[in-house]
């Protein structure tokens, strides 16, 4: 080969390994300083959301929902009450709920929306069983969904510190592979087989962030199908759970964090089928509900128990609810819960109890 043409050939390549390691740089700052939503669609769009309602309604008190899916699909404000909506002083209560979030995802949402100037006036907080019986649930899906400062509070519940660090710095290698599929799903989403799909839990929001689920009934093989891989999954950590450190840990910290901002706080715990809440132990049941009233005494913060308020036809498959399950759980939680806090009954009480109305 021609010296020249050799030497055009290491150029070219030179210049593509330029233009690819340049890529891979831009896309990084991109998604940590203007483009979150490639990370983390979820959070993203519900930030964009929620600072749009806002600015809307500004002489609102903001009322922050923060928790998992089963939030995100149970938790439906235009459900409320109609004082809600017909007076300009009613608080804005706002459905924060994303996929899989956990004690400590919940903590680093929290640090993002204050650094983003969200200071709601009460943060619901939800408690999930599943996930304050496992140790480590949620990291993995913490450090893709985080930035660097993240990082900052994620490695303190991780065993080895480093390894939140080195897991990040493995993803942004090469962020355009490792977040091929959200470019996928937003602009070639026929190349994404259904099942696989993740935009239903950031396009299908509404203006107060509540996600409807698809249909609005599910099959008897739906439901069987759900209760095979229900207890494939669940099933042993429910029958011999026990609450861990990590989340545990992660879910004080919230409640500290609260406190040195002044945001009032409350817990809560979403609705479960029948079906689904047979699977717990009654050792597991009696240390979770223990766990919630040592929290109640420590923190002095109401708990709201909401497990056995929707009947199985409201629910998806015994954990997310349906339109119709949403809907009820929200009038009821507006009527029991957010009313009394209204005129300051919340607060006063320190509880909720599910089997009673506080008034």
């Amino acid at each position: 080969m021609p010296r020249s043409l050799n030497t055009h050939a290491r150029s070219t390549v030179l210049w593509g390994l330029a233009a690819f390691l340049c890529a891979q740089f831009g896309l990084n700052v991109a998604m940590d300083r203007w483009r979150a939503e490639v990370r983390d669609p979820e959070f993203a769009f519900r930030l964009q959301r929620l600072q749009k309602r806002m600015a809307a309604e500004r002489q609102r008190p903001l009322i922050v929902m923060l928790g998992s899916s089963r939030t995100a699909m149970g938790v439906r404000p235009e459900a409320l009450p109609a004082e809600f909506a017909e007076s300009p002083t009613a608080p804005l209560v706002f459905n924060f709920g994303v996929t899989g979030a956990g004690p400590v995802q919940q903590l680093l949402y929290l640090h993002r929306l204050l650094a983003a100037g969200v200071r709601p006036r009460f943060l619901f907080v939800e408690v999930m069983p599943i996930l304050m019986f496992r140790e480590h649930e949620e990291e993995v899906a913490a450090v893709q969904r985080g930035g660097l400062r993240d990082l900052a509070v994620l490695h303190r519940y991780c065993d080895d510190p480093a390894w939140p660090y080195f897991q990040w710095c493995h993803l942004r290698a090469a962020p355009w592979y490792s977040f091929r599929f959200f470019f996928l799903e937003r602009f070639a989403p026929s190349w994404v087989p259904w099942e696989s799909r993740q935009s239903l839990w950031w396009d299908g929001l509404d203006a107060f962030g509540w996600v409807r689920y698809p249909r609005d009934t599910v099959t008897a093989d739906e439901l069987e199908r759900a209760k095979v891989y229900g207890r494939l999954h669940y099933l042993a950590t429910m029958r011999n759970g026990h609450i861990q450190a990590t989340p545990d840990r992660a879910l004080r910290e919230i409640l500290d964090l609260c406190r040195r901002h002044g945001i009032a706080t409350a817990l809560y715990v979403m609705p479960e089928g029948t079906e689904f809440a047979s699977w717990y132990s009654t050792a597991s049941r009696d240390e979770f509900d223990g766990y919630l009233a040592g929290l109640r005494r420590g923190y002095a913060v109401p708990v709201i128990d909401a497990r056995d308020w929707i009947a199985d036809a409201g629910f998806v498959e015994y954990q997310h609810l349906l339109a119709t399950g949403a809907a009820e759980f929200t009038e009821r939680f507006g009527r029991e819960v957010l009313t009394p806090l209204l005129h300051d009954k919340l607060a006063a009480s320190g509880k909720i109890d599910r089997r009673a109305n506080p008034d």
